[in-house]
């Protein structure tokens, strides 16, 4: 992939839930409480539970995922066939960006040039023209995390309605 000198693809991992069934569960919960005097406040805490319990394993699993990414590129920036060695900046800004209801989670770095060019494009695609091989952390940590995100939410789902 020859890459433009442009932030167009800025490498990140999403992880992100919406809660679809808030509605339906509002709707039931009124009609146990007028049906059976406030009996819809146990179905209300039971999703209050589910949504912490969602926001937690999420933060969780992107934690895991950050940390990953900053371990491959540590691992790889310095061992790079270009002969290129880091000095940390890309690993040091890679952050965790989080939405302030705590359903999205958006891991990427700020490291930029002068002129704005994000640097972790080159990092994760490579360079063809400059001899600079892709390294691909985020795809491959992406790939070793994602799939243990899906158990997480299953317990956090299971757990709150418990």
């Amino acid at each position: 992939m020859k890459m433009p000198w442009d932030n167009d693809n800025i490498p990140a991992i999403k992880y992100s839930w919406s809660d679809e069934s808030k509605d339906g569960l509002e709707n039931i919960a009124h009609i146990l409480d007028e049906d059976f005097g406030g009996a819809g406040a146990g179905l209300r805490a039971s999703h209050k539970a589910m949504v912490n319990n969602l926001n937690a394993a999420l933060s969780i699993s992107a934690m895991d995922a950050r940390e990953e990414v900053i371990r491959l590129m540590k691992q790889r920036q310095y061992h790079s066939k270009s002969g290129y060695v880091g000095h940390g900046n890309m690993v040091s800004q890679v952050k965790d960006h989080v939405t302030d209801d705590k359903r999205t989670h958006l891991i990427y770095t700020d490291a930029t040039s002068k002129d704005g060019y994000n640097y972790s494009q080159a990092f994760e695609f490579g360079l063809l023209n400059r001899n600079y091989p892709a390294q691909h952390p985020f795809r491959d940590a992406g790939n070793k995390i994602t799939p243990q995100v899906e158990k997480i939410a299953e317990e956090a789902i299971r757990k709150g309605f418990s």
